[in-house]
């Protein structure tokens, strides 16, 4: 019986993916934070930041909460480009 490409779990601390390794034999933990992985068991996160086990956890929670919440807004690059009550600084506000 195949296993399953990767788990997920929502833990106290946040949500947790078991990603299966290449070789289809292990598991590795990630954590995200805010849907960014912070951390893996696997032995490449000592030589880089960032680990292909960390990309697809990634990947597999922005599906996830795509499916949750298709209408959502993602991101949180918020740009208003009018000022603030129509007027040319946060400071008239205070006249």
């Amino acid at each position: 019986m195949e296993q399953p490409a990767f788990k997920r779990y929502e833990t106290l601390a946040g949500v947790e993916y078991e990603i299966l390794s290449s070789k289809g034999k292990t598991y590795y933990t990630v954590p995200l934070i805010n849907g960014k992985g912070a951390g893996c068991e696997c032995k490449h996160v000592q030589f880089k930041p960032m680990c292909s086990h960390q990309d697809e956890a990634e990947k597999q929670e922005k599906i996830y909460q795509n499916a949750l919440h298709p209408q959502a807004v993602q991101g949180h690059d918020w740009h208003v480009d009018t000022p603030l009550n129509n007027r040319n600084s946060g400071f008239q506000l205070m006249r």
